[in-house]
């Protein structure tokens, strides 16, 4: 199969976060460093063939950044200067919101760097901090709507690890071993669910009833979302996941893929394993699985 369209990255560089947003694919990258400074952005209605640049194909310089997220036409980005920007991938600049005609307005209202953003709709911007602290934004006036989580200020950093929403909910998992649920329309804490180990992924079933959970240690843990109890262990993985799914053809199955190499399918209702596939490569000694996707 041909490729639509393709970008060119002239410096050597290691793509970090790689997002399909409605009309934009976005690829943050960093040459020296372990996060993003620069950010390459391709329409994807492009019809341009090769490697060339054309008007749909742009860099943001959008500065030292962990992470980002997209919502129309928007991309918000997260940066080690504490502060969210939001960038217009229309035209490339950060100026989609502003003071007044010299000055961009920013979010700003963490004390360290962003390690985690989301941009769930049009109005909402969601960041969390290496401090622990979370905030829920007002899109595009660029006021606090919330602060669900206020720095640790006792000196043992708990970051924010990850983040996800689903119609009202959000949910963020933290350094420290617990994962918030949270009503986004209200501000207020659902749950507090103690890990007991670091979560890097999250994921909810079809009707948001269950959550999966998966940490370092390649446990994932399903919980039921109204209680705050944990219904399910699945052992299996031997090293972290990297992304759990719902499996679409049948929302009653929820799929993991691990840095072991490994594929499995459990059943969301009681966490037993269905199948297993392994996807790595034992020849070169690397089986990480980053991720997948399902197709028809």
């Amino acid at each position: 199969m041909a490729p639509q369209a393709s970008f060119l990255i002239l410096n050597r560089s290691t793509m970090r976060k790689v997002h399909l947003a409605e009309n934009y694919l976005v690829v943050g990258h960093s040459a020296e460093t372990t996060v993003s400074e620069e950010f390459n952005v391709l329409d994807v209605r492009c019809q341009h063939k090769g490697f060339l640049m054309c008007e749909h194909r742009r860099r943001l310089p959008a500065g030292r950044a962990w992470d980002f997220d997209c919502c129309g036409d928007m991309m918000a980005v997260g940066n080690e200067d504490s502060k969210v920007r939001v960038w217009d991938l229309k035209t490339g600049n950060d100026e989609i919101l502003k003071e007044d005609s010299t000055n961009c307005l920013i979010l700003a209202g963490h004390t360290t760097q962003i390690k985690c953003v989301l941009f769930p709709d049009t109005e909402t911007i969601i960041s969390g901090a290496w401090d622990g602290g979370l905030i829920v934004w007002d899109v595009p006036s660029g006021i606090r709507r919330y602060t669900l989580e206020e720095p640790d200020i006792t000196g043992e950093l708990k970051s924010i690890t990850s983040l996800k929403t689903r119609d009202n909910l959000l949910v963020s998992a933290k350094g420290g071993g617990t994962v918030g649920i949270w009503d986004l329309n209200s501000g207020q804490s659902i749950h507090i669910l103690e890990t007991n180990t670091v979560c890097l992924v999250l994921e909810f079933n079809a009707d948001r009833s269950l959550l999966a959970t998966g940490a370092c240690e390649g446990v994932i843990k399903i919980w039921n979302v109204n209680s705050g109890a944990c219904i399910a262990t699945c052992p299996g993985h031997t090293w972290v996941p990297t992304q759990l799914s719902t499996y679409p053809e049948n929302t009653g199955l929820l799929v993991s893929a691990s840095a072991d190499g490994w594929i499995r399918t459990w059943k969301w209702a009681t966490g037993a394993n269905v199948y297993r596939h392994f996807a790595g490569d034992y020849s070169v000694g690397n089986n990480a699985i980053r991720g997948f996707v399902f197709t028809k």
